[in-house]
Formats: structure tokens, sequence, C-alpha cells
């Protein structure tokens, strides 16, 4: 139930609202998992003792990686829900002022702005793909991930997990992410990306100027990699399952 999404953050019920409710639905678990320790937090005190931290990462990526960067073009990867909230305003931003901007598109359009944002010149959807493509299409041919949340008064976004923060790691490919979202700082500790100053952007040419200057200069070692790899806490799963 918590493992990746939080039902109660998702409706906004905060730590110490509905206790008696919270009681009962987590009566019958002998552990509670959650993706890292911000969610831990936010859990309530009395499940503390049940709770633990599973970090969603994803399994080590062993493609090849090339990267072949130029001034007169940024490629973004925009993909998974596609949505307006979920960056699509920003990348039709960037795509309708700076001509430098190339979009690649892959999954599920979640309302018909985004289905009609397909369609510009410089945009290209490919269709639902599996997980291992969109990590081939990242490690070869974008520059940088979109991994935008419009702020809302909700907590399961300003906590989320992106798992594309992960696939930024293992493909050595650059995140554009939005400060409402807590893990933007992880982004700016380890390097791995560009942290808006909002998500709602007020300059696209200076973010495109901003995404080519940068490029060459994010921080993604093998060690980063080996560090967030499920390879590295799955025994955790076990540990859960008392096995």
């Amino acid at each position: 139930m918590d493992v990746f999404d939080s039902f109660f953050m998702r409706y906004g019920i905060k730590k110490r609202q509905y206790t008696i409710i919270k009681r009962i639905v987590y009566a019958p678990c002998d552990k509670v998992i959650v993706t890292d320790e911000a969610r831990k937090g936010l859990m309530p005190d009395f499940l503390q003792k049940k709770l633990i931290v599973l970090p969603n990462y994803p399994f080590r990526y062993h493609g090849p990686i090339s990267k072949s960067s130029n001034e007169k073009s940024i490629r973004i990867l925009f993909f998974g829900w596609l949505g307006m909230n979920r960056g699509g305003a920003v990348a039709k931003g960037l795509l309708e002022n700076d001509k430098r901007i190339r979009l690649i598109m892959l999954g599920w359009f979640a309302d018909e702005d985004s289905r009609l944002l397909s369609n510009h010149p410089r945009a290209e959807y490919r269709g639902v793909v599996s997980q291992q493509m969109a990590l081939e299409i990242a490690a070869s041919e974008v520059d940088y991930i979109l991994c935008l949340y419009e702020p809302r008064n909700n907590l399961n976004i300003v906590y989320a997990s992106p798992n594309k923060v992960y696939d930024s790691i293992h493909t050595e490919t650059p995140l554009i992410i939005n400060p409402e979202v807590k893990i933007a700082s992880l982004v700016e500790d380890l390097n791995i990306g560009i942290v808006l100053p909002s998500y709602h952007v007020e300059s696209f040419k200076a973010l495109t100027n901003e995404m080519i200057n940068k490029l060459g200069t994010y921080n993604f070692t093998e060690d980063l990699k080996k560090s967030y790899a499920w390879e590295s806490v799955q025994g955790r799963l076990l540990l859960a399952h008392e096995l």
C-alpha cells in the first residue's frame, strides 16, 4: 500500500490526521515499506517500528552510452505519463521559444494538450515502449530528461520519488526538475541536472542556454550508479519478509 504511492498522502491526509482509521488500515500489517526517509517521517508514530525504507531504485543499466551533443540543438526526453502538469507545459514553452529544442516523447497521453504537443514539427512521439527501450533512447539520443511536477496541494507530489532520477544516473542523462519536489535537493547535491528556480519558467531562452552551457559538467560516476541500483538494496526486501 505504501511501496510507491501512499493512499493517505495522495489525498492530503497528514501525519496526525485520521489516526483511528490509519490504525485500522495498518493493523493487519507486519511490515510497511516506504521509498525514502522523508516518507518514513510522514508516517504515523505508532507505525514507525513496522517501517522499512526500500528505495525504488531500478536494476543497473548495462547498455551502451553514447552522447553526441552540439550547440545547434538540445534533445529532451519527455516520457512516462505525458501530461501538461508533468512537464508538458515546460516542453511546449521550450519548443515555442527556441528553435534549438528537439523533443522525443514516449508513453501515455494524459490530456489532449499533450497529444497536440506531439504534432509539433520538432517533437517526435514514438508510442509506448519498454523501460529498457526508454533507457536506451535516453543513453544514446537525448541530452536531458524532463522530471517535472506542477505544484499542487498533494503530499505525494511534493514527496515524489520518481524513477527518472535513477534513470538519469544510469544513462548519464541530466534532469530538468523543479524545486517544489523535495527530491530536487538530491539532484542538486549529486550534480545530475538543472533545478529550475520554479516550475513556472520565466525565460525559456535562458533555460536553453543554461542546458547548453552545462552539458558535460554533470557528475555521473560508477560509484553513483552502484549506489542507486536495485542490486544495492534488494536485501532489504528479503528482510521485510524475514527471509
